[in-house]
């Protein structure tokens, strides 16, 4: 799965910086006194204080990575233990054949992937299910198979905002319908665990899901096509749970607004 992301050629630079030192000194008469030691710590000034980050979804995949390795005392390993489970389920739901994400998610982060959905994107808009203490108690496998049958049941009831053909032409898959769906997952789960609904049952998470076949997620015509940043995540997961809510009778003191993040 990951041999292409960790079989990149690694670039590495020696620098003689005493030859160094001596060509600026040759070619700058003023810069006599210039140093090996100069040049030394002109470099790493440079790569330590001006270098640019690695690309957010590869940081996710590498630490997932780092984790599955068993290599421990990474304070980041602990601190961002949830992300390292939010990234295990997108890898997986990327893998699997049976899932609806297959081939999706881009693991990378590199550009030009063809795939709709960014690694940290996805990581991201899990938050908050892993704050929902339910969920976050469930073991690794019991996570993935929610999410995994929640994007099976919403693949079948609205098939043409997955497919490769037409899924550019739908918000479903675009991080602002990613972010509002992850967060509505919560919302479902809560009405699965209140009325004792068996959270494996694909037929039972049909009936919850099913009023949002009617809705427009059409780019051009969706209420949501209009939103964006996090405000307008917040927005669109209000448009989605009320639809919802006309159906079932979400818990007033447990939904996932912006305020909580």
């Amino acid at each position: 799965m990951f041999s292409t992301l960790m079989n990149y050629e690694f670039p590495v630079v020696f620098i003689d910086s005493k030859a160094a030192a001596l060509k600026i000194c040759n070619e700058m008469p003023s810069q006599n006194d210039f140093t090996s030691e100069d040049i030394e710590r002109t470099i790493f000034f440079i790569v330590n204080k001006t270098q640019k980050g690695i690309n957010p979804s590869l940081k996710d995949a590498l630490l997932y990575r780092i984790k599955k390795s068993g290599i421990q005392g990474l304070p980041i390993i602990r601190k961002e233990s949830w992300r390292i489970r939010a990234a295990n389920i997108a890898i997986m739901l990327n893998k699997h054949k049976d899932s609806p994400l297959t081939e999706k998610i881009n693991i990378s982060g590199k550009r030009n992937m063809g795939k709709p959905i960014q690694l940290n994107s996805f990581v991201s808009s899990l938050r908050v299910l892993f704050r929902n203490d339910s969920f976050s108690k469930m073991s690794n496998d019991e996570e993935l198979r929610f999410v995994k049958i929640y994007w099976t049941v919403l693949e079948g009831l609205l098939p043409e905002t997955f497919d490769n053909e037409t899924y550019k032409k739908h918000m479903l898959l675009k991080a602002l319908g990613l972010y509002s769906l992850n967060w509505l997952a919560k919302d479902v789960l809560d009405i699965c665990l209140e009325r004792g609904y068996n959270l494996g049952d694909i037929e039972t998470l049909k009936k919850l899901l099913r009023p949002l076949k009617s809705f427009d997620w059409n780019t051009q015509t969706s209420p949501l096509s209009s939103l964006g940043g996090m405000k307008g995540v917040d927005r669109a997961h209000d448009i989605l749970r009320g639809i919802l809510d006309k159906e079932f009778s979400l818990p007033e003191d447990k939904q996932a607004t912006l305020h909580n993040f």
